[in-house]
């Protein structure tokens, strides 16, 4: 497949697309549990679940209904969204997650908003067969 040009990632929830997204991210981490005894000579862990989290920025779009609108009502009642976050047309993740919110208003720009999400469960990384 080579190198892929980020200009073709998106983000929506179920078959919806979320509009006017300037970037998204997100970090895969393991909870990890330490369990270095004494006089070891290195530290040991034991891994245990695995979650994601990460950003959705965009500018803020108040007619994309089920997109944008649709987050903004999951964060303030608060309900695990089926999110797809897309590297192109056929690479993505798909996970449920509970979404979060910050805005920024100034003077020189336009209404930006950052959703931030936290994965609920079972999360993939979906690749063509």
């Amino acid at each position: 497949m080579g190198k892929v040009h980020g200009k073709s990632g998106k983000a929506s929830i179920d078959a919806d697309q979320i509009t006017e997204i300037g970037s998204w991210s997100a970090d895969i981490t393991t909870g990890l549990v330490e369990t270095t005894a004494l006089q070891d000579a290195y530290m040991e862990h034991l891994a245990g679940p695995v979650g994601m989290t990460g950003t959705i920025e965009v500018f803020w779009d108040s007619d994309n209904t089920a997109g944008q609108v649709a987050m903004m009502t999951a964060v303030i009642t608060p309900t695990a969204l089926s999110l797809y976050l897309y590297e192109d047309a056929t690479h993505y993740f798909s996970l449920e997650a509970f979404i979060e919110a910050g805005t920024v208003v100034s003077i020189a720009d336009a209404v930006k908003r950052t959703y931030s999400f936290t994965s609920h469960g079972l999360f993939a990384y979906n690749v063509p067969a």
